[in-house]
């Protein structure tokens, strides 16, 4: 498991369950690297037939994380391009050394997130979509 092998990494890592809300996005937006996997991949029983893109993606986003992990085809559906590095799942420890080592050259992807974010999809933007469907 991914989570296991970058425990005893000599950076901080935070993988806690946090107790608010106002927790959560405290952490996030001291972080600058957000590790998100689908819930397809985390929780493969629960969500075979629904969208693989969970909450974390868009927090992470909006707090202006990079974010490492997998990305969802129906995110990348959504987005029109591939928000997230896609991790290594070999070599994690490396690969994470690596981006904070060149971090400055994942500045353009950031901030690309937190726009699109930020320009087409908030509740107000989904509602919309779903009303035209209907």
């Amino acid at each position: 498991m991914y989570h296991e092998k970058i425990l005893d990494s000599n950076f901080k890592y935070i993988y806690n369950k946090f107790k608010t809300h106002k927790d959560l996005v405290n952490s996030l937006a001291k972080s600058k690297i957000s590790i998100c996997f689908s819930s397809d991949l985390t929780n493969p029983n629960h969500f075979e037939d629904i969208s693989k893109i969970t909450m974390r993606y868009f927090q992470s986003m909006i707090c202006k994380c990079l974010i490492l992990g997998n990305a969802p085809n129906d995110m990348k559906y959504l987005f029109n391009y591939n928000p997230v590095i896609e991790a290594n799942l070999e070599k994690p420890i490396k690969q994470i050394e690596d981006i904070l080592s060149n971090y400055n050259k994942y500045i353009d992807l950031i901030e690309t997130n937190y726009n699109e974010v930020i320009n087409k999809h908030k509740y107000y933007d989904r509602i919309k979509l779903i009303l035209q469907i209907f």
